[in-house]
């Protein structure tokens, strides 16, 4: 379909320039297509993988009750460790005072 190439032509552009403004090597680059639950899974087993960094990103609790987070998603299904980077503007989607998260200062509580 030409619409889903040239979305995927753009998307790969934007990726590589983005990458490159990191000086990210082009070996190093790895853009995956698909369903992100499903497509991180398959090259996690497929390219021997220890380790594998993901950004949150909080989107409210409505969001994540109906729909979930990727993350959450493949966490049972992933053969390595996953470690969940938050960006600085990152902000709880629930009032802390009356809902703790699980996880504070890396302690599992």
């Amino acid at each position: 379909d030409r619409i889903v190439a040239d979305g995927v032509a753009l998307a790969r552009a934007q990726f590589d320039d983005l990458a490159a403004a990191h000086h990210v090597c082009a070996k190093d680059r790895h853009l995956l297509i698909g369903r992100p639950a499903e497509a991180l899974v398959d090259f996690v087993r497929h390219s021997s993988i220890d380790l594998l960094i993901m950004g949150a990103y909080a989107r409210g609790l409505v969001y994540n009750v109906l729909v979930g987070s990727t993350t959450e998603r493949i966490l049972d299904l992933l053969p390595c460790d996953v470690l969940v980077m938050k960006p600085a503007s990152f902000e709880y989607p629930l009032n802390q005072e009356t809902h703790k998260p699980r996880v504070q200062r890396g302690m599992i509580r």
